[in-house]
C-alpha cells in the first residue's frame, strides 16, 4: 500500500479435498503465496485484513416503481474490470434527475417517468456484459505468467449500436 510498508495479496481461493474454498487464513495466503510467487523466505506477518470476496453481476429488472426510482449501486453492480460503477451510477443520478425536470416542467406525466428506465436499463446491461466479459479474459490472462489485468483495458466487441 503506498507510503505504508503493508503489500496487498490477493488470490484465488485454495480448495479442499472436495473442491470448496478454504476460508481465508494467513496460513492459506502464505501456501498461496509460496506456490505461486516462488520466492523463498518471505514470510506473511501481522494480516490488517484477510476476506474472502466473489464476483457479483446482478441488475435490477426495474428502475422505478411508482414514485420509486432506483440508481448506481441500488440497481446494478458489477465487476471491477472496466471501472465504470461510479461513472454508471453519475450517468442514471442525471438520467434521472432530467427526467423529474421534465415531469415536472411539461406534459406527459406517467410516459415522462417511464423514460428513466427505458433510458438507462439498456446502457446497464451493456456495462454489465462489457464488464464481465473483461473480468473473464482477465481471469483467465493471469493464469499465465507475465500476463496481467491489462488484458481487460479493451473491449473484445464493440458496444451496441457502434
Amino acid at each position: 500500500m503506498p507510503g505504508t510498508d503493508s503489500f496487498q495479496l490477493q488470490a484465488s481461493p485454495e480448495r479442499d479435498e472436495r473442491g470448496e474454498p478454504v476460508p481465508p487464513s494467513l496460513e492459506s495466503f502464505q501456501r498461496i503465496f509460496d506456490r505461486d510467487a516462488r520466492v523463498p523466505g518471505i514470510r506473511l506477518v501481522d494480516a490488517t485484513w484477510v476476506s474472502a470476496w466473489r464476483v457479483n453481476v446482478r441488475m435490477a429488472t426495474r428502475m422505478r416503481e411508482g414514485r420509486v426510482f432506483l440508481a448506481g449501486d441500488a440497481a446494478h453492480v458489477h465487476p471491477i474490470a472496466g471501472g465504470l460503477g461510479m461513472n454508471t451510477g453519475i450517468q442514471d443520478a442525471a438520467e434521472l434527475g432530467r427526467t423529474l425536470v421534465a415531469a415536472l416542467t411539461g406534459p406527459g406525466g406517467e410516459e415522462v417517468l417511464d423514460r428513466y428506465e427505458a433510458v438507462r436499463l439498456p446502457v446497464v446491461a451493456d456495462v454489465l456484459a462489457d464488464t464481465a466479459e473483461r473480468y473473464e479474459r482477465v481471469t483467465e490472462a493471469v493464469r499465465t505468467p507475465g500476463r496481467g489485468t491489462e488484458v481487460g483495458m479493451t473491449r473484445s466487441q464493440p458496444p451496441a449500436g457502434a
